[in-house]
C-alpha cells in the first residue's frame, strides 16, 4: 500500500427530479451560468453562474468534483434552490484534477 499523502477533492452529484421545469431552468441559469443573446443571435452574452466562481472539474452531466474547502458552498447552493437528490464521496484526486482545482482554472 502507498503511504504517500493524497489530495482529496469532493464529488458532487445531484439530480433534479420532483422539481417543475420552469425551477429546473432558473436552478440551471444560476448554478451553471448561460448564453445569452440578443439581436437575433448577433450578439452573445455569458452570464456567469454560480460555479464560475469555484474552480472545478466536470465528471458527466450533473456531476462535478470540487475543492474539499468548496463542498459546504456548493452543498448549501444546493439546498437553497431545493435540490433533494444530492450525492457526495471524497475522491482522491488525479494530477490533471490537482492542476484545475490547485491552479483555479477551469
Amino acid at each position: 500500500m502507498n503511504t504517500k499523502q493524497h489530495e482529496v477533492g469532493t464529488l458532487i452529484a445531484y439530480k433534479l427530479t420532483g422539481i417543475n421545469q420552469s425551477e429546473r431552468n432558473k436552478f440551471c441559469r444560476s448554478f451553471l451560468g448561460w448564453k445569452d443573446k440578443s439581436q437575433y443571435s448577433r450578439y452573445t452574452y455569458e452570464r456567469e453562474g454560480f460555479i464560475d466562481n469555484l474552480p472545478y472539474v466536470k465528471v458527466d452531466r450533473s456531476i462535478f468534483i470540487f475543492r474539499k474547502e468548496d463542498r459546504e458552498k456548493v452543498l448549501s447552493f444546493l439546498r437553497e434552490h431545493k435540490v433533494k437528490k444530492i450525492f457526495t464521496r471524497d475522491v482522491i484526486l488525479e494530477k490533471t484534477d490537482i492542476d484545475v482545482l490547485g491552479g483555479g482554472n477551469k
